[in-house]
């Protein structure tokens, strides 16, 4: 008996799991690119800057979603060899 389950995904599973990972990354990225749009009206319409630490943030923001975008495309990769056609 092994102590790891096997498991394998039919195609229309897999494809529906994947398609909620991308429709989840493809949310933080809009979500991203609102913030930028708030943060450019903020400083120039309004002349207010954020607090630094927002600054802060920002980097750590887009390599999060960089690595999931990531690790995303690797899980589809494989999985996509992985099944017969």
């Amino acid at each position: 008996m092994p102590l790891v389950a096997e498991y394998r995904l039919d195609r229309a599973t897999y494809t529906h799991v994947m398609g909620r990972g991308w429709a989840l990354w493809w949310v933080l990225a809009g979500v991203a690119f609102a913030g930028a749009v708030a943060l450019f009206a903020a400083i120039f319409l309004f002349d207010m800057a954020p607090h630094p630490l927002f600054y802060a943030a920002l980097p750590v923001y887009g390599i999060m979603l960089g690595r999931m975008r990531n690790r995303l495309k690797t899980r589809s990769d494989q999985g996509l060899r992985a099944t017969p056609p």
